[in-house]
């Protein structure tokens, strides 16, 4: 189990709800989540303003250092 199913495991999260709080599409969280896409930037981004630096390192390994614009 990857360490992005891992932590919504853990908080008992669905793909829906953590789709909401990082402001994305289901289908792409979805294909995140389950492999089927790389994890974006725009994603770990927006993973760590939702769910803080600590949990963005536990989760990806590193938390992001700058701002990404985001489209």
């Amino acid at each position: 189990m990857s360490e992005l199913k891992n932590f919504l495991h853990a908080q008992d999260l669905s793909v829906t709800l953590l789709a909401k709080r990082v402001k994305m599409s289901v289908p792409h969280v979805w294909r995140m989540v389950n492999d089927q896409s790389a994890v974006s930037d725009a994603f770990r981004w927006r993973f760590q303003q939702a769910f803080g630096a600590e949990a963005s390192e536990r989760v990806f390994g590193t938390a992001t250092k700058e701002q990404h614009v985001l489209s």
